[in-house]
């Protein structure tokens, strides 16, 4: 599941209305039920995750050129946002709800919530790609790859997998250079 997962969960709302009145009722510009939750939800990801500094949604936007103000939030480009700046822009719209009522109706209705949330989901979705990349790359060393292989001063690797990096010769660590594939001063063929 993605970090954002809980927020980006809100995007199938914008389809069948990109205005946002599924959060906030215009008529008087506060928040119905679903709205309600998208703003707890937003300030139960801030409280989850204090890495993110959430609290200083200010001086994170001052700090990537913006400014908490809604011209400057609305016209983001997030396209090169980072998670905490995007994150930010949607407390920022959230707060500012609370000292002008209806300010959270303008940020849904100028598509800027939906594009927010995009990002997210974007960045999301880059991380998972990122991970599965990463994974497929890692390889174990095992001694079978290294000149260790048939030395009779190898530890056994198959059932502890830190006895590759150690051995008889080394007991406390192999020399890097054994361990990236390298020739060993101590090796003795079996």
């Amino acid at each position: 599941m993605g970090a954002f997962k809980v927020l980006t969960d809100y995007l199938p709302n914008f389809e069948d209305d990109s205005r946002g009145t599924w959060a906030v009722e215009p008529s008087d510009g506060y928040c119905t039920a679903k709205g309600r939750q998208f703003v707890k939800d937003v300030q139960r990801f801030m409280e989850e995750r204090p890495s993110y500094e959430l609290n200083q949604y200010q001086k994170i936007l001052e700090d990537n050129g913006l400014e908490w103000e809604r011209k400057s939030m609305m016209g983001a480009d997030v396209s090169a946002l980072n998670a905490k700046c995007v994150m930010a822009l949607i407390m920022g719209a959230v707060r500012a709800d609370r000292f002008s009522r209806g300010a959270l109706l303008d940020f849904f209705e100028s598509g800027a919530i939906e594009r927010w949330l995009l990002r997210l989901k974007e960045i999301d979705e880059n991380m998972k790609d990122r991970i599965e990349s990463e994974a497929r790359a890692i390889v174990p060393t095992k001694n079978s790859t290294l000149v260790c292989k048939d030395c009779v001063q190898r530890y056994d690797d198959s059932i502890i997998f830190g006895n590759v990096s150690r051995c008889e010769a080394y007991p406390q660590r192999k020399p890097n250079k054994v361990m990236l594939g390298g020739e060993c001063a101590e090796y003795v063929k079996e």
